[in-house]
C-alpha cells in the first residue's frame, strides 16, 4: 500500500475546500477581491500550480481521451480569440477564461488519483450538502426578511448587495411575495437531489426537515428552468431509487402534499399565475433563440468569436448584448458547430461513463445528475458557459475519470486472470 503524504493531502483537501466554498458561496467571483484579483482566480492558480508541481515530481496518469479533447477544445477557444470575432481583445479573453476553468479537472483527478478516490469523494459529497444547506438557510432568512420589510428592502438587497457584487436578482411581484435568485441557488437545486436520496434512503424527520429547506429554497427563486431541471432529475432518481415500487409511493404523496400546503400557504399559485402571465422572460428567451440561429446560420462552422454582439427586437425593444440567457445558443454563435461539438463531446463522454459506473456509489450518480442539472437550466439561463458551470464539471468529471480508470483497471486484470486460468 502506497504510504500517503499528510501534509500534502491536507493542502490538497484545503485547496479543493476553498474552490467548494467559493462555488457555492461566492457568487460571479467577485465577492472578496485585492485589487482586480479574485479569490477565485486565487486559488485556481493555487490548485493548478500543485497539480503542474506533482505532474514534474510525481508519476500521474490523466484520462487519456478526455484530455486530448480538452486540450484540443481549449487550443480551438484560442484560435477564436486571437484570429476571430470583431469584439475587443480583452472582452474575448474574458470569455475564453470562463472556460479555461474546465482544467480544474486535471487537479481533481490528480486528487482523486493519489488519494483513496471513493472515500475522498463521499467527504467532498458531505461537505457539498453542508455548504448547501446553509446557503439554502441564507436565501430563506434574507426571502423572510424582504416578505417583512415589504418594497422598503429593495435598496438594502438589491441595490447594496446583489447588484454591486454580481449575486444574483431580487424584486416584487404584484402580490407583495418577493422573488430572490442568487448564483448559488443552482447548487441548492443540487444539494436538493443530494438531500432526497438520503431521504428515501433514511425516511427520517431530520432528513425531510432538510429537503424541505432546500425544497423551499428553490421554490422561492421564481425560475422556470430550475424547476424544469429539478424536475427531470427528481423523476430520474426516483426511477433509480425504485421509490414508487411497493409502499414508499406514501413518501412522494405527503411530499407532493406538503407542496400544496407550502403553496396555498404563501399563496405561490397566485404568485406563479402572476409570473407567467404575458411572461416577458419566456417570451424573449424565444425571440432569443430566434436570432441566435439567425446569427449562427451567418458563420455556423467557426462562428463569430468570443463577445459578439448582435441585436434582438422584442415588441417595442432593442437589445444589443453579448451576453445571452441560452448559453447553449451563445457557444454556438461564438464558437460555430466546431466549438460546440468538442464540447458536447467532451460532456458526452462524462454521462456515458457515469451510466456506465451507475451500479457503483450514489455519490457519482448524484454528481452527473447534478451536472445534468446544470446542462438543463442553461437553456435558460448561463451556467454552463461561465466559471460556476465549469468548475462543478471538473469536480464531477474528475471523480469519474479516476473511477473509470480503475474499472478499466479491474476489468483488464480480470480478463487477464481468466486468460491464466484457462491456459
Amino acid at each position: 500500500m502506497k504510504r500517503i503524504n499528510t501534509t500534502e493531502l491536507t493542502l490538497t483537501r484545503f485547496i479543493s475546500f476553498i474552490i467548494l466554498l467559493d462555488l457555492i458561496f461566492g457568487g460571479s467571483g467577485r465577492v472578496i477581491m485585492i485589487g482586480s484579483i479574485s479569490l477565485r482566480m486565487i486559488i485556481f492558480a493555487a490548485a493548478l500550480f500543485l497539480t503542474l508541481a506533482a505532474l514534474f515530481t510525481e508519476e500521474i496518469r490523466f484520462d487519456g481521451i478526455m484530455t486530448f479533447l480538452i486540450i484540443l477544445f481549449l487550443l480551438y477557444l484560442c484560435f477564436s480569440v486571437l484570429s476571430v470575432g470583431s469584439s475587443a481583445y480583452s472582452v474575448r479573453m474574458d470569455y475564453f477564461l470562463r472556460y479555461f476553468y474546465i482544467v480544474l479537472l486535471f487537479f481533481y483527478e490528480y486528487y482523486f488519483g493519489k488519494y483513496p478516490c471513493e472515500e475522498e469523494f463521499e467527504k467532498l459529497r458531505i461537505l457539498f450538502e453542508n455548504m448547501t444547506l446553509i446557503f439554502a438557510g441564507m436565501t430563506i432568512l434574507i426571502w423572510c426578511y424582504a416578505l417583512v420589510a415589504g418594497f422598503g428592502s429593495y435598496q438594502i438587497i438589491e441595490l447594496r448587495f446583489l447588484r454591486p457584487l454580481h449575486y444574483g436578482s431580487f424584486d416584487f411581484f404584484g402580490s407583495g411575495i418577493p422573488r430572490l435568485f442568487m448564483k448559488g441557488c443552482i447548487f441548492v437545486a443540487i444539494g436538493l437531489l443530494f438531500q432526497a436520496d438520503r431521504f428515501f434512503a433514511v425516511p427520517s424527520v431530520k432528513n425531510a426537515f432538510k429537503v424541505f429547506l432546500l425544497f423551499f429554497a428553490t421554490l422561492i427563486t421564481f425560475t422556470s428552468g430550475l424547476y424544469v431541471a429539478v424536475a427531470v432529475c427528481v423523476m430520474l432518481l426516483l426511477h433509480r431509487e425504485r421509490i414508487l415500487v411497493g409502499n414508499r409511493w406514501l413518501i412522494v404523496l405527503f411530499a407532493f402534499l406538503l407542496f400544496i400546503f407550502a403553496a396555498w400557504r404563501f399563496h405561490f399559485v397566485e404568485t406563479m399565475l402572476s409570473r407567467y402571465s404575458g411572461d416577458y422572460s419566456s417570451s424573449y428567451r424565444l425571440t432569443q433563440l430566434s436570432s441566435i440561429l439567425k446569427e449562427f446560420e451567418k458563420k455556423p462552422i467557426l462562428g463569430h468569436g468570443f463577445g459578439h454582439e448582435f441585436t434582438t427586437f422584442y415588441g417595442n425593444t432593442i437589445r444589443t448584448t453579448s451576453n445571452f440567457e441560452i448559453a447553449w445558443g451563445e457557444l454556438l454563435v461564438d464558437t460555430g458547430i466546431i466549438g460546440f461539438l468538442l464540447f458536447i463531446a467532451i460532456l458526452f463522454i462524462t454521462f456515458i461513463r457515469i451510466r456506465l459506473l451507475s451500479k457503483g456509489p450514489d455519490t457519482i450518480y448524484l454528481f452527473g445528475l447534478g451536472l445534468l442539472l446544470i446542462c438543463i437550466e442553461s437553456l435558460s439561463n448561463p451556467f454552463i458557459n461561465n466559471s460556476l458551470g465549469m468548475t462543478y464539471f471538473a469536480i464531477c468529471a474528475g471523480a469519474v475519470n479516476t473511477l473509470w480508470k480503475m474499472h478499466v483497471r479491474d476489468v483488464t486484470n480480470r480478463q487477464i486472470q481468466m486468460l491464466e486460468s484457462n491456459a
